[in-house]
């Protein structure tokens, strides 16, 4: 029974949280000059918590009402964590071809690393 008053307190916690206007929508870093790149728009929610009580108490929820919001792309803030959310399959490929662009050590889809072993 105590496991149901839980579920409940949080699901309530969480509807609360969500319906107050503390929303300051901002991108999770500026890309860098000259790339091209968008930001990776997304809301933090309250200092420390952030969307933790929305995010646990339905996560598929708030991942949708975020990709209604940003798009297929976003970040939230979960107990002082950045989460970056990638949704829909074109953003899964979306992703990957950003972090190539950005990398400065990703050359041709390998890491220098990954050259340096293969050349030994």
């Amino acid at each position: 029974m105590s496991a149901t008053v839980a579920v409940r307190a949080r699901g309530t916690a969480a509807t609360v949280l969500a319906r107050l206007p503390l929303t300051r929508i901002r991108p999770l870093a500026e890309p860098p000059a000259g790339s091209g790149l968008k930001p990776v728009m997304g809301d933090p929610g309250f200092p420390v918590l952030g969307h933790s009580f929305e995010f646990f108490s339905d996560a598929l929820a708030v991942s949708r009402r975020l990709h209604a919001k940003f798009g297929q792309v976003a970040w939230v803030n979960v107990v002082g964590t950045q989460l970056v959310l990638v949704l829909g399959p074109d953003a899964l490929e979306t992703v990957p071809a950003t972090v190539i662009k950005r990398s400065p050590t990703v050359r041709d889809g390998t890491t220098s690393s990954a050259r340096s072993s293969t050349a030994a």
